[in-house]
């Protein structure tokens, strides 16, 4: 059987744990339209909820899936904009390299 100090202090961390979850939370909601680390701030907060709360623990697994789907996206976008196949130069627009090559012939 617990204590009486003992259950203040399990009541106590649980409440502390509550506010500091919420209050990233609350925060990434505010920095997806401000400046600032939004989605990690939001992923934080669910994670520090998902200790105490199932709810919170699946929608924390669930945004982090979304959203490493989302930058393994953008890399991947990202390497297929730059051109690979440019050359020695790859990802530098091909009328800039005609413009090198005219520039070295012409010294």
């Amino acid at each position: 059987m617990m204590s009486g100090v003992q259950a203040l202090v399990a009541s106590a961390r649980r409440i502390g744990i509550l506010l500091a979850g919420s209050i990233l939370f609350l925060a990434g909601i505010a920095l997806l339209v401000l400046p600032g680390p939004g989605v990690l701030l939001i992923i934080a907060g669910l994670a520090l909820l998902g200790t105490q709360f199932t709810w919170a623990r699946r929608a924390s697994a669930w945004l982090r899936e979304r959203f490493s789907a989302a930058i393994a996206a953008l890399r991947t976008r990202t390497h297929l904009t730059t051109g690979t196949t440019e050359g020695p130069r790859s990802g530098v627009a091909p009328d800039m390299e005609r413009r090198r090559a005219r520039a070295q012939r012409n010294r």
